[in-house]
Parts: structure tokens; C-alpha cells; sequence
């Protein structure tokens, strides 16, 4: 019994050490990205990054944007404003074949950390760059223990649309870099000119989706919202011809102030003897004719 219970404990404690090293790189991968910038540090960081965008811009341990030489033969439509809401839209529409299924690209943390940094990028690329990322997210059913894989690719705009080239699709490079080369991976961020092997997207079926090949996929722009024309003040004029239009208050009293003076004048005339009651019966009568 006692050999048995050694058995016993030391199988458990094997088995309970095997589930520990399996469980680092996701444990290691996920603390790192929790301690990555957020709030106002991501946004200043963000914000100087933009003044000098010649390196790097960190998301996280992994998580990354640079703008990139394009090698294109046209350029690019940049820079370009696009918000942040709608990158992360066209971005979350992207899924790709594997298996036999069709599993989406980027996890919902991936879309906050890159949406924002990308948008920001691309209204600051020029026409011979691309905006290139490096990402990583959990992908699968089983919570805190799913798989932290790796994403890469270049993004840029010509034609008028978001056009998205894979290099690299859930690639887990991190158990890899911990347990076992130790070297830092070198990254495949995509080619106009040499198409990425094993990487299959799937294309959509709704919207004006172009599959230029299977790791490149363009994406109509947003539509812009119309701006509203601000209201106009309506004048309102008398025609030329017919009734005269009431005038305002202002006008009907600054009117009456008048023809009281007319009229009093008139009626001191008359008392003064200057003009006869036919006189003044005319004239009053030819004043508020004019009203």
C-alpha cells in the first residue's frame, strides 16, 4: 500500500508539474500583455510615437506596429483618416480556413490593442509605406489555458480599399522562444510579390470583398457619412406686386412710434391755425393710407 501511495504521489505531482510547464507560455504571454500600456500611458505613448514614427511602436511583449517600406510599384492612397471603430470592424470580419473549418484571425483583445494604433498609422503612412503589426491573442474553447498564437501581416490602401496581406496566421511561437530555441522568431509580415504558403482566408460572401489570393484579401472603404449643411436663416422678403407682409414687432412698433409723431404734428398744426380742418382731415387720412 505504501509503494502503491509513493506511486500514486509521485505520478500526481509529475503530472501536476506537466500541466504548470504547459500552462507558462500562455500564463507568461497573458501577464505581459496585462502589464503592456493602457489608458492614457497607451495613449501618450501612442501620441509621441506619432511625432516620429521611424521605430517600433510597442502593444505589448509581442504585440507591435511599424510603418514599412511598401516595394509596390504604385503607391499607396496615404494617408488616409479612418477611425478606429471602423478599422476594427473590417479587421473582425477577417477568417481563415484551417482544418477544415473556418475560425476568426484576431481575438477580441487583439482587435482593441490594434485597432486604435492602426488607424492612427495610416493617417500618418506615406504613399511608399505600409503599416506592418504583430500580434498575439487566445484562440479556442477553453478559456484561460487556449493556445496564445501569433498573427502578422501588412496593411494598406490603394484602389480605394483596406488591403490586408498575411505572413504569418496562429502561430505559437511562444512555447518555442520559452522552452525551447530561446531565440526571438523572425517574422514573416507578408509580400505583394511572394504569396505566404498554408495560409488560406476565407472570403466573404457578403459586401464588395476582393480575394486577391488566399493570404491577401481587399476590403471595401466605409462609406463616409455625409456632413449636414448647417441650417440657413430663412428671409422672408414683401413681393414686389400684392398685400404687404406683416412686419415683425419690432418693426410694427418702431412703425406706430413714427406715425404717432406725424399724426401729433399734424394735429399741433391744426391747433396752431396753420392748416383748415379740410387740410388736416386730408393729410391724416393720407398718413395712415401709407401705414
Amino acid at each position: 500500500m505504501c509503494m502503491n501511495a509513493r506511486c500514486i504521489f509521485s505520478k500526481t505531482v509529475c503530472l501536476f508539474f506537466s500541466a504548470w510547464v504547459a500552462l507558462v507560455p500562455v500564463c507568461h504571454a497573458g501577464i505581459l500583455n496585462f502589464l503592456a500600456p493602457s489608458g492614457d500611458d497607451a495613449e501618450k505613448q501612442l501620441q509621441t510615437w506619432l511625432h516620429s514614427p521611424t521605430q517600433n511602436l510597442k502593444l505589448g511583449e509581442w504585440d507591435r506596429i511599424r510603418l514599412a517600406p511598401s516595394y509596390s510599384e504604385h503607391p499607396n492612397q496615404h494617408p488616409l483618416t479612418i477611425t478606429a471603430e471602423q478599422v476594427a470592424d473590417m479587421l473582425k470580419t477577417l477568417q481563415l480556413k484551417a482544418d477544415g473549418e473556418v475560425i476568426a484571425l484576431f481575438a477580441e483583445d487583439e482587435l482593441k490593442r490594434l485597432s486604435k494604433p492602426i488607424a492612427s498609422a495610416l493617417a500618418v503612412a506615406r504613399p511608399d509605406q505600409d503599416v506592418e503589426f504583430l500580434s498575439t491573442g487566445q484562440h479556442g474553447m477553453i478559456g484561460i489555458v487556449a493556445p496564445v498564437v501569433g498573427n502578422a501581416g501588412r496593411i494598406f490602401v490603394t484602389g480605394g480599399r483596406l488591403n490586408i496581406i498575411l505572413g504569418m496566421v496562429h502561430k505559437d511561437f511562444i512555447s518555442d522562444y520559452l522552452h525551447g530555441s530561446r531565440r526571438v522568431p523572425k517574422f514573416d509580415y507578408g509580400s505583394q510579390q511572394h504569396p505566404a504558403e498554408y495560409i488560406s482566408i476565407a472570403s466573404s460572401v457578403s459586401g464588395d470583398v476582393h480575394l486577391v489570393r488566399q493570404d491577401w484579401i481587399a476590403l471595401p472603404m466605409p462609406a463616409k457619412r455625409a456632413e449636414k449643411e448647417p441650417a440657413r436663416p430663412t428671409i422672408e422678403t414683401p413681393p414686389s406686386n400684392g398685400p404687404m407682409v406683416a412686419p415683425g414687432k419690432d418693426a410694427a412698433e418702431d412703425l406706430a412710434s413714427k406715425l404717432a409723431v406725424r399724426l401729433k404734428a399734424l394735429q399741433l398744426l391744426k391747433e396752431q391755425g396753420l392748416l383748415s380742418e379740410e387740410e388736416y382731415r386730408n393729410k391724416r387720412a393720407a398718413i395712415l393710407q401709407g401705414m
